[in-house]
């Protein structure tokens, strides 16, 4: 199906934004990033790049005690969320994938990303990744600083399919309120959010073309490649599609649920 196609090239063209970024900038998260419904799927598509580049997603301390404050929250889903949060954070840093920097006497979460970013900025590429419309436009007007001269900041959101996209600005906001894309990342503007992926008007029947399975493999057993096999070592992050493992190779392994697990045409 021509949708389907689309569909598809689109999905490839977020991931090769997403590499992008991971590639070559110090990303920071806030915590409503990593409460937002879609985490599980951002964590998904970010490990295998932070793995093939070396990079690490860096969290705030006080972004830690926020999710800590949200977890003893009388709010059943936001404790649920949270706690589930820690938990997730905790198996990327033991992966290697997550670094949490700061300092007990640091200030509100939005006054450390500015403070940081001020300061890096001229040494690195940063990109924070935040759902908080006034922090992003805070951070983003520092790239208009005239008496410091840095590289240009980004700021993106998590979309509802798991990939980074642009703010939606108030109207209110002039175009001159955002900053200057480097020339670099021309090719790295992503589309909107509801452009990401065109919704289909002609429905697919998929339940055929689901595989038949005995056995979902888990921690510490093997699995066999065309090449290899492979054992499956601590588990790193759980989505909706999978769970993903670290393995005795210098790559991660996606072991998909049963019911996702479909023939690819």
């Amino acid at each position: 199906m021509v949708c389907e196609s689309n569909q598809n090239e689109k999905e490839a063209y977020a991931k090769k934004v997403l590499e992008s970024y991971v590639k070559d900038r110090k990303i920071f998260i806030d915590t409503c990033s990593i409460l937002h419904f879609a985490s599980d799927k951002f964590w998904m598509h970010m490990i295998p790049f932070l793995q093939r580049y070396q990079n690490k997603v860096i969290v705030p301390l006080r972004v830690i005690e926020e999710l800590e404050k949200h977890a003893d929250s009388m709010k059943p889903d936001l404790a649920e969320k949270s706690k589930n949060s820690l938990k997730i954070i905790q198996q990327l840093i033991c992966a290697g994938l997550v670094e949490v920097k700061g300092e007990k006497n640091d200030n509100f979460a939005d006054n450390v990303f500015q403070m940081v970013f001020t300061k890096f900025r001229i040494e690195h590429k940063l990109l924070l990744i935040t759902q908080d419309n006034n922090l992003a436009k805070d951070i983003i007007v520092l790239n208009k600083t005239q008496s410091v001269q840095g590289k240009p900041i980004y700021v993106k959101r998590i979309n509802q399919y798991g990939f980074l996209s642009n703010f939606m600005w108030n109207s209110e906001i002039s175009k001159n309120d955002k900053p200057t894309p480097n020339k670099e990342y021309k090719h790295e503007e992503e589309l909107a959010e509801d452009e990401v992926f065109q919704i289909c008007k002609a429905v697919t029947t998929l339940e055929d073309t689901r595989l038949s399975v005995s056995h979902i493999p888990t921690e510490n057993e093997i699995v066999y490649t065309p090449r290899v096999p492979i054992r499956l070592e601590s588990e790193v992050a759980v989505g909706a599609e999978g769970i993903i493992y670290t393995t005795n190779t210098p790559f991660v392994a996606k072991i998909y649920k049963k019911e996702n697990m479909k023939k690819l045409n």
